[in-house]
This record gives structure tokens, sequence and C-alpha cells, in this order.
């Protein structure tokens, strides 16, 4: 006798020759039961209807009626077995697809087959309703939906309808159901990383809706549902006009605390640039903005024009227009929506050229350009100021510094950098620009220095442990990180981190990889290290840093590898009112 342990062994014409087979004995089965012949061994009793069917028919298919027939059950011996509490239409629809495999289902039937299929544990039946519905599924809807699916502990598609409703999140909100979901649910929601919005704004209005509905049963429920919405990034106008004033808000104690919270984050950041690290200050994915990777240098070391964005919330990276020309060793910062790709190099000439992306018509334009050319150019903001510097000419190494105004859109130049480098780190940090590392054209750097837009001096730093350039750096909760580079000898995967307070370097985890020419972003709550080269391959890897457990993880890589490019992350600004 042959013997087969899984379908998937069986050649193709005897899984057909076996789906024929099957499919002629239900069907034969079934026109024994539609002409009640002998055969059939018993019949089902509905308000005095009967229906013939056979029991092993039924045992295949229910454990319900496996157990009623398989045991000692009083129906295991009666020809007639009685069903009370159902409708007979529904129980032929089932029973019809017991012997053929096909549900008559509609948006009329759907739910009352979905309950008996639950009463009379008809488990495929159930599946094919949950799928049903799932199709059925709308804002309008899904509240209702879900409540039912409750009712009948339809565990897995309650999943299905919570994530939609974390999708559309905004429309369900403005739903006539809305107010009629469970406490226990609406917080489940708007816990979650992947709530589906376009500012967190979004979330105290629902919570206030919610409420508002049946204060006197709610109002217990308030400070539970804000101590889930992410309050310190709420924008001060909002929470000025609205939280300072809410009654229900000033009548707890411990809400007064959140909103506190929320005004300290605030300030914090326009004194020190960062507030204190909380669950609650971690944007959710829809609303962390949009990485960029603009340019650089390819695999086959090509020069490239491609750009392509990253986006938390689909966790993906896609194509976007390219750059009219070729550039690598530019740099790249973000104003008002519109991510700037500065100077660099095309392989032939160094660049004083500026291209301008809208994110809302994917185009680039051409921007004004720079007074000097430079490759390995360092760029980075204070307000929304853009800085240029150092860099590469073609001949020297630069330590001129230009500084963009948007306002007039000219650059002018300023006090220059203490030396010269190219290939620099730089941010901004507590109203201050920060250079970092580089190359003078004959040595790597550990040198760093600050600027002060106040007196337009600069003011040397302690060094970084490690001298290097090419690096990624970037600000997280206060901090300053540098990852990756080159120091003359070897690709490095080292990241050090400054405390401007301490004015002192501490070395940390390094990266899963070598990264010279990497770029570096706070994003998310967290800080991305994008790309670069670790000797023999140009990377499209990607990985992120979490301060709370010192570790970096890998993620989504990047369509196109990429070294000495730029990064810039876009952020939307929306205002909403109640």
């Amino acid at each position: 006798m042959l013997s087969v342990d899984s379908d998937s062994s069986l050649p193709e014409d005897e899984l057909e020759s076996r789906d024929l087979h099957t499919s002629k004995v239900l069907s034969l089965l079934n026109e024994h039961r539609l002409q009640n012949t002998k055969l059939c061994d018993i019949q089902l009793r509905i308000n005095n209807e009967l229906i013939p069917v056979h029991r092993s028919v039924l045992a295949a298919c229910s454990p319900y009626f496996l157990a009623m027939f398989n045991g000692d059950m009083k129906e295991s011996k009666q020809s007639i077995v009685d069903l009370k509490d159902v409708n007979l239409k529904i129980i032929e629809l089932i029973i019809t697809y017991a012997y053929t495999g096909e549900l008559e289902i509609n948006t009329d039937n759907a739910e009352s087959i979905l309950e008996h299929a639950t009463l009379l544990q008809f488990c495929e039946v159930r599946k094919i309703c949950c799928q049903f519905l799932k199709k059925q599924l709308d804002p309008v809807n899904c509240v209702g939906i879900r409540r039912f699916a409750a009712l009948h502990h339809c565990k897995s598609f309650l999943n299905v309808v919570d994530d939609f409703m974390r999708h559309h999140f905004i429309d369900v909100v403005s739903s006539e159901e809305y107010t009629s979901l469970p406490f226990e649910v609406l917080k489940s929601l708007i816990s979650s990383d992947e709530l589906n919005i376009d500012c967190e704004e979004r979330v105290y209005i629902g919570i206030i809706k919610w409420v508002k509905y049946n204060v006197n049963e709610r109002e217990q429920y308030l400070y539970d549902l804000l101590s889930e919405t992410r309050l310190p990034l709420l924008s001060i106008n909002f929470i000025l006009k609205y939280l300072d004033h809410e009654e229900l808000i000033k009548n707890c104690l411990k809400c007064r605390d959140l909103l506190d919270e929320s005004k300290n984050y605030y300030i914090q950041n326009q004194l020190y640039g960062s507030g204190v690290r909380s669950v609650r200050t971690l944007p959710r994915h829809s609303v962390s903005g949009t990485l960029v990777a603009v340019g650089g240098k390819e695999a086959g070391e090509t020069i490239t024009n491609k750009c392509e964005s990253y986006n938390l919330y689909d966790n993906e990276w896609t194509s976007i227009a390219p750059l009219n020309r070729q550039r690598q060793q530019l740099g790249v910062c973000e104003v008002d929506g519109h991510v700037f790709a500065i100077g660099g190099s095309d392989g032939l000439h160094r660049l004083d050229s500026v291209e301008i992306y809208s994110q809302e018509k994917n185009i680039w334009e051409i921007g004004t350009p720079l007074q000097t050319c430079r490759s390995g150019v360092g760029v980075g903001m204070l307000g929304d100021i853009i800085y240029a510097l150092g860099g590469y000419d073609g001949r020297y190494c630069l330590n001129s510094v230009e500084r963009f105004d948007k306002g007039t859109e000219t650059w002018e130049y300023i006090t220059p950098i203490t030396i010269t480098r190219s290939f620099p780190g730089v941010v901004s940090l507590y109203g201050r620009l920060y250079v970092i590392g580089g190359n003078d054209g004959t040595t790597f750097l550990g040198s760093c220095e600050s600027y002060d837009p106040m007196t337009g001096k600069w003011s040397y730093l302690t060094p970084m442990n490690s001298p290097r350039a090419g690096v990624g750096c970037a600000v997280l909760d206060g901090i300053l990180y540098v990852a990756g580079g080159f120091d003359g000898n070897k690709r490095l995967d080292q990241v050090e981190m400054y405390e401007p307070r301490m004015n002192a370097w501490e070395t940390i985890t390094s990266m899963n990889s070598y990264r010279d020419g990497v770029c570096m972003a706070s994003f998310g709550g967290y800080l991305y290290a994008i790309g670069g080269i670790d000797g023999p391959s140009y990377l499209s890897s990607v990985e992120y840093y979490d301060p709370n457990t010192n570790e970096w993880t890998d993620t989504t890589p990047m369509e196109t590898s990429r070294a000495a490019s730029g990064i810039a992350v876009v952020t939307n600004s929306i205002v909403v009112e109640m």
C-alpha cells in the first residue's frame, strides 16, 4: 500500500485525480440528500421541517456534530435530531456548504451565517464569513462589525478589524459608531505605534469626543487614555488653546501632570534642543516623517542621481524623482519641507550648484548656487538658515563658510572655520553649529569646533577619541553622535557620543557594519545609519540605534547601494482644530 505523508509530494496529475474523486463522492452524497434516499441516516428537525443528512458528513465538518454522533449523547441513537433557536434557511445554506463547498453569502445573511456557524462549530464556514466581512469593512461599519465578531469570539478576525481601525483611525473617529467603542479597545488602538494619523492632535480629539459622549461613566478613563497619547508632541498652540481650557483635565490632578509634562518638554526643546525622552515623546510611525536619501556613489563606482524615500509606517524604500545631475560627496538638509542638495562632485567637476526637492510635486528644481565649488562639503542648519562649510574645490581643501538666507535667496561668506576640513560631520545643537572631524588635505582629524551665531566665532571642543572623515553625524535627545568614517587605514564601525555640557566624548556600541561615507539621521526617536562603504562593497543596508538598549538593529535596506550620499528628514506640519 502506498503511504503519502503530504499533498505536496504527489504529482500534479495525481492531485487533480484525487480532487475529482473527492468532488464526485460529495456530489453523489448531495444527490442522496436531495432525493432523501435510504442512505441518509438522520434528519435534522427545525420548526417541524425535516432536513435529511448523513451523520458522517456533518461530523466531518463540525466538532459539534462529531461529539453528538460519536459519543454517548442520546442524539447518537436518534433518527431525528431537533435543532432549536436556529434559522431554517441559514442551516440549509450551511448544510449545502458541507456537501458542495459552496456558500451563498451576502451582506444580508453574512452575520446570521456566522452566528449559526459559531453555534454549530462549522469552522470553515466561520472563516468564509470573516473573509466576506473583511471585504465589507469601512470606517462607518467597522465598529459594529467588531462588536458582532467579539460576541462570537472570532479572535483572528478581531485582529483584522483592529488593524483596519488603526489604519483608518481619523475616519473611524468621525463615524457615528465610534463612541460605542469599549474603553479597552480604544486604549489598545491609541497605544499603538502603528496608529495611522497625520498628527498627534487627532488622538486627543478622538479621546475627548469619546469621553464626552457619556461623561458620567467615562470621565474615570480620561487619564488612562491621555497616558497613551503623545501629548508632548502636540503643538504648543494646540495645548494652550484646548488642553489648558479643558475642564475635564482641570478636574483631574493626574491629567494636569500629563499636561505639565507636555509643556515642560516644549520648554526644554526651546532651551536645550531636546526634552526628556519617554514613551510619550516617541512619534508614531505615521507621523515620523520621511527619510530622503540623495545621490552618492553606488556599486560599480557609478555616481548616481537616484533618490529614494522611506517612512516607518510602510517600512519600505520607494524611488522618487532623480536629481537633475549625478552627485556624490554632497551636502543635504531640509528647510520647510523641501530638501536641498548642495555642491558635491559629478565625477568630472566639483560643483557649486544647488537643487531643491519638493515632496508634494516630486521634482527637483534649480536653486541659488554656492559662491564656491565644494565636494566633501559639510552642511548644517541653525533655524532655517543653511550653512555650507569646508570641502574641496578641486585644488584646495577649504575652510570657508557660506550661509544661505531663504528670504533673500543668497549665499554669503561668514567667519571661516579654524582649519580646513573636507568630509566633516555637521549638526546643530543648543543653538550652535558643530563641525566634527574630516580631513585637512593631509591628515584625518579628530578635532571639533562649534559656531556661535550670536558672536560669529568658532571655538574648539574636546577632540574625538578616533580621528576620522566621512562620518555620519546626528543629534538625538540632546546628545551628539558620530558614527563610522575612515581614519586613513581602515573603514570604521565605531560610534562616539558627545555631551556638550560635559564637553566629553564617550565610545558606545559599534554599528553592525563598517561604514565610510555613511549618512546618519535622527528619525522616529532613533538614530539611523544609512549606506556607506565597508571596504569592498557599497552598502544599501540600514541600521538604527536605540539609546535605551544601546543596540544597533538592522532594518529595511535601500533599493540602491550608496556612499558619500546625503540624507534628510522631511516632516509635514499639520494644523487641526477641535
